[in-house]
């Protein structure tokens, strides 16, 4: 008898789940990881056995095996490409000026944010304020904030992301957002 795909999915996820609920468990994938991750973005500073560990954590539910972890995590390893089709494609319908409003506004926010408080507060609890402030629809306030920190339609809540990739690179793909604006 053969499994249905679906069905092989769902029991690879939830034994993922099972090894990464421990932190031995989680180790161990991240190991295996390792030298994939390492391979896939040679240039990275942020492929660390404990960094991965991190990864898997904000990927949970996305991955059903250890590959997953480059396909779907890749804009935590490496810099994002903002002009390739997917990161286009998600801001069709925001225009470049809305865009450069909101960018401008959360890099602020960001640079006026200490890392005690960063590390102390969620990333979207501190923006709330200014999305209100800044009166777009919340879709357009987070499909821009999805694009800059991710470059991707889908992926982990952007909150986690924040975290995980840090303040300072927060600011810098922000920023590299923001520059990427005035050259359109």
């Amino acid at each position: 008898s053969s499994l249905d795909p679906a069905k092989l999915e769902y029991l690879n996820k939830h034994h993922l789940f099972r090894v990464w609920s421990t932190p031995d468990g989680l180790r161990s994938l991240a190991e295996r990881a390792h030298n994939e991750v390492k391979a896939a973005f040679p240039s990275s500073s942020h492929t660390s056995v404990e960094y991965i560990q991190e990864v898997i954590l904000t990927l949970q539910g996305r991955i059903v095996n250890i590959h997953d972890i480059v396909s779907h995590g890749a804009f935590f390893f490496q810099d994002l490409d903002l002009e390739s089709e997917k990161a286009k494609d998600m801001l069709k319908r925001v225009e470049p000026q809305d865009r450069l409003k909101i960018l401008q506004a959360v890099i602020r926010v960001v640079e006026s944010t200490s890392q005690d408080v960063w590390e102390s507060t969620g990333f979207l609890q501190l923006l709330e304020e200014e999305q209100k402030k800044l009166s777009f629809p919340y879709k357009t306030f987070m499909t821009v904030l999805r694009h800059a920190l991710c470059g991707q339609k889908d992926g982990p809540a952007l909150g986690d992301v924040a975290r995980l990739i840090g303040r300072d690179r927060t600011l810098q793909r922000l920023s590299q957002s923001s520059e990427h604006v005035g050259l359109q």
